[in-house]
């Protein structure tokens, strides 16, 4: 995924969210991912609503050097209930103007989580899968 690209998704979470949410106060997440026990240089989170979650707010942030925070620039929080977390992992080296976060690492990683009435660290351990040899 471009950053041109993730930025237009994200330009329009906003506006998703809005037409799915109630008054639901809205939570902070933030915590450290790692791939090959180490940080991830870069990528993108997302906390989409899982089924069931109707009037949830879906979150995303920004992952650089393996620390994300939905209260960083282009981030944003959170309502509660259970949400599908999407993990996008790139490697940070410059390819091109439109691969400027480099190439992909892995497919992408999803988890189900549980969001409380309240801000949350979460930390993800991005397995590495070994290749048949």
């Amino acid at each position: 995924m471009t950053r041109r690209t993730f930025l237009t998704a994200l330009a329009a979470s906003p506006i998703v969210a809005a037409v799915g949410c109630s008054s639901s106060a809205i939570y902070h997440v933030s915590g450290i991912v790692t791939y090959n026990d180490k940080p991830l240089p870069y990528g993108t989170i997302f906390f989409n609503p899982a089924a069931g979650n109707h009037e949830a707010a879906q979150g995303t942030a920004f992952i650089k050097d393996g620390a994300f925070d939905t209260r960083g620039a282009g981030g944003r929080g959170v309502s509660s209930g259970d949400f599908i977390v999407n993990i996008k992992g790139l490697d940070g080296k410059f390819i091109s103007t439109d691969e400027p976060n480099g190439k992909t690492l892995f497919n992408d990683f999803t988890q189900e989580v549980p969001i409380g009435k309240a801000d949350l660290v979460l930390n993800f351990k991005v397995p590495v899968k070994k290749t048949a040899s």
